[in-house]
């Protein structure tokens, strides 16, 4: 049985991929650095409870920029996976599921607490909500 993989994507929209996202890299990695430097210098917007999600959503998508994004430009600029091996791509496709779901559960959950803080603050102003709110939330 033939393991070699025939590309269905023309090298002009790999190489018109990879230039997209090269290009917006760079500027993401930065910002994402910043971003948890500033939540990470400030006591006051890291001791919050209803910020830690946000810190933990950065914090994996700061993840996924610099290891897994790499990963796809080397394929998007050669064409192949390299190492070429059935155990890294294996690998490969389990870090970037993991990494996206990661991130979606967050974002979701993210939402909810957010809807809650906002909508329901009733909830949360007597002291047992605020109790119970934190045990949910966090």
């Amino acid at each position: 049985m033939n393991e070699t993989a025939v590309l269905l994507e023309p090298t002009f929209v790999r190489q018109l991929k990879f230039y997209l996202f090269i290009s917006i890299e760079c500027p993401s990695i930065s910002t994402a650095i910043y971003v948890l430097y500033r939540f990470f210098r400030s006591y006051e917007i890291r001791s919050r409870l209803n910020n830690h999600s946000i810190i933990a959503l950065l914090f994996t998508s700061c993840i996924a920029i610099t290891t897994e994004l790499p990963i796809t430009l080397r394929f998007l600029k050669t064409g192949n996976v390299q190492p070429k091996s059935k155990g890294f791509c294996l690998f490969w496709i389990w870090y970037n599921f993991s990494l996206q779901s990661i991130n979606l559960f967050l974002m979701a959950w993210l939402s909810i607490e957010r809807h809650i803080l906002i909508f329901h603050s009733n909830l949360i102003q007597t002291s047992i909500g605020r109790t119970t709110s934190r045990w949910i939330i966090s």
